[in-house]
């Protein structure tokens, strides 16, 4: 049989076959074929154990006449597994922050405990409409987040970030009980799905810039708060839906409106800053 082709595909086949040489000889099945013994590697394991060895191992043997550094009394922290008391945020100016964690989770909580019921209830939607109206919320929330929020906390400042959210959050509440299908509907849960979803990343980076305790321990009250409202949320909200649909989201959007109040009055621009620590002379 003959072959034939142009010189073009006889030197591209020729370049593709040299360069496959290297891969076909380190086949398992021919890298090995004329070894009698496989190869071999090392592996070094390595495990720190938080030690360091000149601050813990005594430098002589025999018996233990003197304690290295990391072994003296004291070094360690008197009480390494005392926490903070949550109680103690009353008396500390970053309340306000405080308390917005708690609404935040607490609106949000109460519109995911009833949208559902709410949209049955008054326009017999399912699950299949709820899907639709809270993926549109998301994508919203998600561009939102991506490529405006960043430019907003610039432009006019991370506490009127967070308090234009509060207002959108309750307006959201609202538009929910003024809605009349499946677009007013969508309307009031991106609206308040916005208000809500910027609060969280601003509030959080100003207690983490304003407090004096650390931020390990601010941040860890917030958290307390978050949950507190995630408790309280659904408990209230199944209570008032009973009675009337409407009275959940009223309440939310009064508690919302409630905290910008505070915000305002209380005037959180005020609030210390974290100290700043001196570098150490020759830095």
């Amino acid at each position: 049989m003959t072959f034939s082709g142009s010189r073009r595909e006889f030197i591209r086949d020729l370049g593709i076959s040299a360069a496959a040489v290297p891969f076909i000889l380190n086949l398992p099945s021919l890298g090995f074929a004329n070894q009698q013994q496989r190869k071999q590697r090392l592996v070094i394991m390595f495990s720190p154990n938080g030690v360091v060895p000149s601050a813990f191992w005594p430098d002589t043997e025999g018996p233990l006449r003197s304690l290295k550094e990391s072994l003296k009394p004291g070094s360690a922290p008197p009480h390494p597994l005392r926490l903070p008391a949550p109680w103690r945020a009353l008396d500390s100016p970053l309340l306000p922050y405080y308390i917005v964690a708690f609404s935040v989770p607490f609106a949000m909580a109460t519109l995911e405990t009833t949208f559902p019921l709410l949209i049955r209830d008054r326009f017999g939607f399912g699950a299949a409409e709820m899907g639709w109206m809270f993926l549109f919320m998301g994508t919203a929330v998600f561009l939102v987040q991506a490529f405006l929020l960043g430019r907003l906390i610039q432009t006019v400042g991370e506490v009127n970030v967070m308090r234009s959210g509060l207002l959108i959050n309750a307006c959201g509440f609202m538009l929910a009980i003024a809605a009349t299908g499946r677009i007013s509907l969508t309307a009031a849960l991106v609206v308040s799905g916005l208000g809500n979803q910027v609060m969280r990343p601003t509030n959080a980076s100003l207690i983490s810039k304003r407090t004096t305790l650390g931020q390990g321990t601010s941040i860890g009250i917030m958290d307390s708060f978050d949950s507190l409202g995630r408790i309280l949320g659904p408990a209230l909200a199944g209570t008032l839906y009973h009675p009337d649909a409407r009275y959940p989201y009223i309440a939310s959007a009064s508690i919302l409106a409630l905290v910008f109040v505070g915000l305002w009055l209380r005037s959180p621009e005020a609030a210390p800053s974290a100290p700043r620590v001196a570098p150490p002379d020759g830095a």
